[in-house]
């Protein structure tokens, strides 16, 4: 998968195109794929659209997150977003789970692997760092030497 401005691009495991999913207005700011290979966009509006994995169908989960500007999803479908120096948590159906982090520093993107831990880019510090999936900070903290651009876990 592959977001950009109002679609989103589907490639097979092998590289083949699949048909794209047409996105509407406002565009895409972020979007994350889940384990069963549904696509999680997070609009520019801060809406979070969850489309099947074969493009056919689609539901809001989310709306109006003012301020989100990153979106990751673990691998029991839970939503995980950052906005205004804070990463939110969020159920597959949308409604909020208990767990926030508060950060001193804005992530730029997040990831979450397969055992829930999440990982934050800290462009002004050159560095990744690790949460539990509690939301307690986890060892080691990545320095990086320059500011990472993003991240991806397994």
């Amino acid at each position: 998968f592959y977001g950009c401005d109002f679609s989103v691009l589907r490639f097979a495991p092998d590289g083949t195109p699949r048909p794209s999913i047409g996105i509407p207005p406002p565009g895409i700011r972020a979007e994350a794929v889940d384990a069963a290979g549904n696509f999680d966009v997070l609009g520019v509006d801060g809406t979070v659209t969850r489309y099947s994995a074969d493009g056919t169908t689609h539901m809001q989960v989310l709306s109006a997150l003012q301020g989100a500007t990153a979106i990751a999803v673990d691998a029991a479908g839970q939503l995980y977003l950052i906005g205004d120096q804070r990463i939110s948590s969020y159920n597959a159906d949308g409604s909020k789970r208990g767990l926030t982090i508060s950060v001193n520093f804005v992530p730029r993107t997040i990831a979450v692997d397969a055992s829930g831990k999440i990982y934050l880019v800290d462009p002004g510090d050159a560095q990744i760092l690790s949460y539990n999936a509690d939301g307690s900070l986890a060892a080691p903290t990545i320095t990086t030497g320059s500011a990472p651009a993003g991240i991806a876990v397994r």
